[in-house]
C-alpha cells in the first residue's frame, strides 16, 4: 500500500511537474511576447514624429531610372492688341512714309499689317484676306512704328497689328489713305483733335468760352468757298448740338480756323467734344470718313482766382544744344506766372513734333510722342526722343498751381544726327542747322556699300520756290558725298539726305570757323539722275504753337478741382454738413 502511495504520489509529482513546466514554458513565451511587444510600442512612440519619413535606402544598388518629364505648361496668350489710331493718317504713292500706331498690348516683335478697303469717296469697307506687312519698330506697349512702302495702290486702307503669339487687334478701317501724288486727284478736309480749340485752354463749369477747330486742307486746284463745322458735347445728335464755325476760306495744301463759337459747359470733369467738318457735304472730298474730330476737354469745378496762365518763355535741351547724337536728352523750360494772383508753376509736359508729309508741298508738324505733367521744380527732366533721327520739334507746356495751363508753348528745335542713319529708296531725312556768317558748314555722307546711294542737299534760308539749292552732291552709288558752304548771312539751312536706293550711310554735320575749300554743286552728276527742285519740307515752316494744351492733365485737374471745392466750402460757405435720417 505504501508502495503503491508512492508510486501514485511520484506519479502525480510527475504529472504535476510536467504541467509545471508546460506552465512555464507557456508563461516564458507569454512574458516574451510582452516584452517584444513593449519593446516595439516603445520604438514606435520615439519615433512616432518620423513616421512619414523616407524608408533607408536599400544596401542593393539598382539603375537610377529615366526621370518623368515634366508636362509643359502652356503661356496664357498675352492680351489682344487694340489699335486705336495711326498718324500721319495720309501719304502720297510712290514715296515711302513712316506712321505711329498708337493703341495698346504691343508686343516688342509686334508688326503692322494695312490691308487695301477701297478707292475711298464713300466705297464699301470690307475686311480683304490680303495685307502687306510693314516694317515695323517697337517704342513701347503704347505706340509702334511702321514704314508704309512706295509701292502701294491707291486708296483707303484698313491697319491692324498682330504679337508674335498670334493674337490680334481689330482692323481700324479707313484709317490710312495712300493718295494720289496728283493735287487734281485728292481733295480732302480733315483735321486731329489737338486741333479742336478752347480758349482758354483750361475751362470752368459754368463759365462761358470759346472752341473752334483748325481745318487742314490736303490737295486741291482752287480756292474752296466758305464751309461749315458743327460742334457737340458727348454726341452727335441734335439736342447736344452746341453751334456751328464757319471756315471763310481755305486754299489747297494750307490750313484755317473756324470762327470762335461759344460754350458754357454745364458740368466738370471730362467732357467729349465732336467737330463734325463740312455736315451738309457742300465739299467733295476724296475721303469722306475722315471728318469726325473729338477730343476730350478736363472742365474745372469753378473758375479759381488766379485765372492768369503762366508762361512758357524757353525751352532747353542739354542745357542749350539743338544737335545730338544720343536720342536720351534733359529738358527743361524757362517759365513765369503773371500777376494777379499767381500761384505759381508747378507743372511741365513736353510734346515732340515730326513732320508729316502731304500732298505736293502740303504736310503739317504733328505730335507723336508726349510725356505726363511733371512737376516743375524737379527738371531738367530725362526724355528720350523718339528712334528715328532727323529733324523735330519740342514743345514745353506750364500750368500754375490754379490748374491754368499757358496759351502757348515753348518751342524748340532739335536734330537727332545718330553716327550712322538707314533710309529706303525714296526716303528723305531733314535736319537744320543754324550757320553764322562767315562760319563754314560741312555736311558730309558716307555709303556703308558699293551699290548704297544716299544723296545730299543743302537748301538755304531765304528759299523761295524755283531757287536752286545752296549745294548739292548726287554722285554715283558707293561714292562719298559732301557739301562744304561758307554763308554770307547768318540763317537756318536746311539738309536733306535723299535715298536714291536703299542706303545704309554714316553722317556728319559741322560747323567750323572757317572753310578751307568750299563744294557746293556736285561736278559730276550721273546722266541718270536730275538734281531735286523743291526741299521736301518748306523751309520757313515750323510749328507755331496753336495746337491745344494736351489732353492728359486729368489727374492733376481733377486733384485741383476737388481742392477748389473744398476751399470753397470752407472758406467761403463756412458750413458743415451733417447727415440727415428719413423716415
Amino acid at each position: 500500500m505504501e508502495n503503491g502511495g508512492t508510486e501514485m504520489v511520484n506519479k502525480r509529482s510527475r504529472k504535476e511537474g510536467g504541467h509545471t513546466i508546460a506552465t512555464l514554458i507557456v508563461l516564458l513565451l507569454a512574458a516574451l511576447a510582452i516584452v517584444f511587444a513593449l519593446t516595439r510600442t516603445g520604438n514606435a512612440a520615439n519615433t512616432q514624429d518620423r513616421l512619414f519619413d523616407s524608408p533607408p535606402a536599400s544596401p542593393i544598388k539598382s539603375p537610377t531610372p529615366t526621370p518623368t518629364p515634366t508636362a509643359t505648361v502652356s503661356p496664357l496668350p498675352s492680351p489682344t492688341p487694340l489699335v486705336a489710331e495711326i498718324s500721319p493718317s495720309t501719304g502720297v504713292v510712290n514715296l515711302p512714309h513712316q506712321v505711329n500706331i498708337y493703341g495698346k498690348h504691343f508686343h516688342p516683335n509686334a508688326v503692322v499689317r494695312i490691308a487695301w478697303e477701297s478707292h475711298g469717296r464713300s466705297s464699301r469697307l470690307a475686311d480683304t484676306p490680303g495685307y502687306i506687312e510693314l516694317a515695323t519698330s517697337y517704342v513701347n506697349a503704347q505706340h509702334l512704328i511702321a514704314k508704309v512702302p512706295s509701292d502701294i495702290a491707291k486708296g483707303l486702307y484698313g491697319v491692324f497689328v498682330m504679337n508674335p503669339d498670334h493674337q490680334r487687334s481689330e482692323t481700324l478701317h479707313a484709317a490710312y489713305e495712300a493718295a494720289s501724288s496728283n493735287p487734281q486727284d485728292t481733295d480732302d478736309l480733315k483735321s486731329r483733335g489737338e486741333n479742336l480749340w478752347t480758349t482758354p485752354n483750361s475751362p470752368a463749369a459754368g463759365v462761358s468760352v470759346s472752341i473752334g477747330l483748325t481745318v487742314y486742307r490736303v490737295g486741291g486746284v482752287s480756292g474752296l468757298p466758305p464751309f461749315a463745322v458743327d460742334f457737340y458735347e458727348d454726341s452727335v445728335i441734335p439736342a447736344n448740338r452746341i453751334g456751328r464755325g464757319f471756315v471763310t476760306g481755305i486754299s489747297p495744301d494750307s490750313s484755317a480756323s473756324t470762327s470762335a463759337v461759344a460754350w458754357t459747359p454745364q458740368t466738370h470733369g471730362q467732357v467729349k467734344l465732336i467737330a463734325v467738318i463740312d455736315p451738309e457735304g457742300q465739299v467733295t472730298e476724296s475721303n469722306e470718313e475722315n471728318n469726325r474730330i473729338r477730343r476730350t476737354v478736363d472742365v474745372r469745378y469753378i473758375a479759381p482766382e488766379d485765372s492768369t496762365p503762366p508762361l512758357a518763355q524757353r525751352l532747353l535741351v542739354n542745357g542749350g544744344e539743338n544737335r545730338v547724337s544720343d536720342p536720351n536728352v534733359t529738358l527743361s523750360i524757362e517759365a513765369t506766372d503773371p500777376a494777379p494772383n499767381p500761384t505759381g508753376v508747378s507743372r511741365s509736359y513736353y510734346v515732340e513734333l515730326h513732320w508729316a508729309s502731304g500732298i505736293g508741298v502740303g504736310g503739317a508738324w504733328i505730335p507723336v510722342k508726349w510725356t505726363s505733367w511733371i512737376s516743375f521744380g524737379d527738371q531738367p527732366h530725362p526724355y528720350e526722343l523718339m528712334p528715328n533721327s532727323g529733324l523735330r520739334y519740342l514743345q514745353g507746356w506750364v500750368a500754375d498751381g490754379a490748374g491754368n495751363i499757358s496759351a502757348k508753348p515753348a518751342i524748340r528745335q532739335v536734330n537727332y544726327v545718330p553716327a550712322t542713319d538707314t533710309l529706303l529708296e525714296g526716303e528723305v531725312r531733314v535736319y537744320r542747322q543754324a550757320t553764322l556768317a562767315g562760319q563754314c558748314l560741312r555736311v558730309r555722307v558716307e555709303p556703308a556699300g558699293s551699290r548704297m546711294d544716299p544723296d545730299l542737299y543743302v537748301w538755304p534760308p531765304n528759299y523761295t520756290a524755283g531757287d536752286a539749292p545752296a549745294g548739292y552732291s548726287i554722285l554715283e552709288a558707293g561714292q562719298t558725298d559732301e557739301v562744304v558752304i561758307q554763308p554770307t548771312n547768318a540763317g537756318v539751312y536746311q539738309i536733306e539726305i535723299v535715298a536714291f536706293t536703299d542706303a545704309t550711310y554714316s553722317q556728319t554735320i559741322e560747323v567750323l570757323e572757317s572753310c578751307p575749300t568750299v563744294r557746293g554743286n556736285s561736278p559730276a552728276a550721273p546722266a541718270d539722275k536730275q538734281p531735286r527742285a523743291e526741299p521736301s519740307i518748306p523751309v520757313a515752316d515750323v510749328p507755331v504753337g496753336t495746337e491745344t494744351a494736351p489732353e492728359t492733365f486729368r489727374q492733376y485737374l481733377n486733384f485741383l478741382s476737388l481742392a477748389a471745392r473744398e476751399t470753397q466750402s470752407a472758406a467761403v460757405l463756412k458750413s458743415i454738413f451733417l447727415p440727415s435720417l428719413h423716415r
